[in-house]
């Protein structure tokens, strides 16, 4: 048994497939009511007057001639058009299978397995003018049951069964462009870099 511990590098290049979820539509108002003005007779006349005064206060409000509502906020602030000049932070949590395959083993070596290393951890992300980073913390487990392995040169006599429990935690960083398809779809890609800590056990059985 050899227990493994120490530093690792990781480098990647990253195509993705982004989708936006579209805005929910405001609600638009039906009460003819409501934006009709109120007529008043010779005798409102100051109260007419005191209503134009908090109507300059409101018009403050006003954006290209139109009442700034607060359904007009909300569309704006989920609508999947981006602006340019924002930034847009997010928190959340990343799920990567990173699958090593048997044939890339047998390149090198004599025996092996396909293995599915199952990793995840949390993730932050800032994304401005089609430019996104991510900054990750992940845990890593490339677990095999025992296998048997030997490198090609070597005779029949040197057969061995190797069972991995080693563990990797990934510290990285991932750059992302984006090449917009319409509002709601782009494709990413970019890339990403890290190091790792290395530990746990590795066992080797002559076989």
């Amino acid at each position: 048994m050899a227990k493994r511990f120490g530093l690792t590098a990781l480098t990647s290049l990253l195509i993705s497939l982004g989708v936006a979820l579209p805005a929910a539509a405001a609600e638009e108002k039906t009460d003819a009511g409501d934006s009709a003005p109120a007529e008043g007779d010779k005798a409102d006349s100051d109260a007419s007057g005191d209503k134009a005064k908090d109507g300059d206060a409101d018009s403050k409000k006003e954006k290209d001639g139109a009442a700034v509502t607060p359904e007009d906020v909300h569309a704006e602030e989920t609508s999947p058009v981006e602006d340019a000049g924002k930034t847009y932070k997010f928190v959340g949590a990343r799920y990567r299978l990173i699958v090593v395959p048997e044939f890339i083993l047998s390149m090198f070596a004599s025996g092996g397995r396909t293995v599915a290393v199952h990793s995840g951890g949390p993730e932050i992300g800032i994304r401005k003018a089609g430019f996104e980073f991510n900054f990750s913390l992940w845990l890593s487990s490339y677990a095999m049951d025992p296998t048997p392995f030997k490198a090609k040169k070597d005779g029949e006599d040197a057969w061995e069964l190797v069972e991995s429990n080693i563990k990797v935690l990934y510290l990285t960083s991932d750059f992302l462009w984006s090449h917009e398809i319409s509002p709601e779809v782009a494709i990413n890609y970019g890339m990403g870099a890290g190091l790792g800590v290395v530990w746990g056990p590795l066992y080797r059985n002559q076989a």
